[in-house]
């Protein structure tokens, strides 16, 4: 990560911090500021809004015991596969899923302020995922990196060097830029 978003997610941590002090997180007390995670949850409310179906559970067991319920976090080493892991883990980290539904729902809301029309699912607002933006990612990367393969397979973290080098597509400006460049050899 660059230093600009590094210090955007300290800002992110520092929020989360006070919110612990001003009672906000009070699920999260309990978690040490060097373990406070970099994209986590800002409102114990949202736990509860986030995940109905471990929510209404949750809420079943404490009728049944006449205890309080629980906040609606799930771990992931105790959730059966193919099933959603967690929503937030038990420092308040946003899971891999709750981070994919965020930005679905912002890119839903970029779409309709574009005039996407619902249903159509062509837009490019409609079309973006956490994997688009990966894709954008690795393409400025390799710009950046002046084509280093090797460089941008360390920033995705791909173990063989064959899936980085699926990004490798030349846009035409660049393709016309090297013919132009290259000498007629008649």
């Amino acid at each position: 990560m660059n230093a600009e978003t590094m210090e955007a997610l300290r800002e992110h941590r520092k929020d989360r911090e006070e919110l612990v002090i001003q009672g906000r997180l009070k699920y999260f007390s309990h978690v040490k500021p060097e373990d406070q995670p970099l994209i986590g949850v800002l409102d114990d409310r949202w736990i509860w809004a986030k995940d109905k179906r471990l929510k209404k559970e949750r809420d079943e067991k404490a009728l049944a015991s006449q205890v309080k319920a629980l906040p609606t976090i799930e771990i992931e080493g105790i959730s059966v596969a193919g099933q959603l892991k967690y929503t937030v883990n038990e420092n308040g980290a946003l899971s891999a899923h709750m981070l994919y539904q965020i930005l679905k729902g912002f890119f839903a809301m970029c779409s309709a302020t574009a005039g996407e029309k619902p249903g159509e699912g062509k837009g490019p607002f409609m079309r973006a995922s956490t994997h688009w933006l990966r894709h954008t990612y690795a393409h400025k990367a390799l710009k950046s990196s002046e084509g280093d393969l090797s460089v941008v397979q360390g920033l995705l973290g791909h173990k063989n060097i064959n899936t980085t080098a699926i990004y490798v597509k030349a846009d035409m400006s660049e393709r016309i830029r090297v013919a132009e460049k290259l000498k007629s050899s008649v």
